[in-house]
């Protein structure tokens, strides 16, 4: 908990400092979101909410598609769901140079087997349109 707590204060007050390091902190967070130990699971979820909210798109999208690909629902549900929090929190100048990108990743989300993130895929859907 309390990594998890000092990556979402380093990513809040570091800014662009905290950039270069954001593709392996995402990712190890990621790899968190599915453990079965109730609380680093959720520490794990809230941790990468935070840490997304503080890094623009080109850091994030990235590591979205990646998790996207994973076996583990769990990590997809993570990713539809911070995917659908950038389309939320990014102004759309933001987003237009990854808007293939994240078209991709809303049309994975949509056929994906597990309902909670085809669930997720929907709203983003909404987002988009």
């Amino acid at each position: 908990r309390e990594a998890c707590a000092c990556a979402a204060l380093a990513a809040r007050d570091a800014g662009d400092l905290f950039a270069p390091h954001a593709r392996k902190v995402l990712s190890a967070l990621f790899q968190l979101t599915f453990v079965t130990v109730k609380i680093v699971s959720t520490t794990a979820k809230e941790t990468l909410s935070s840490v997304v909210t503080s890094l623009p798109p080109e850091h994030v999208v990235p590591e979205l598609e990646e998790a996207m690909l994973d076996d583990h629902f769990q990590k997809r549900a993570s990713a539809v769901q911070l995917l659908v929090q950038v389309l939320e929190e990014q102004e759309g100048l933001d987003l237009e140079t990854h808007a293939e990108a994240l078209a991709s990743l809303t049309a994975r989300a949509l056929n994906d087997a597990a309902v909670s993130v085809r669930e997720g895929g929907k709203a983003a859907y909404a987002l988009i349109v």
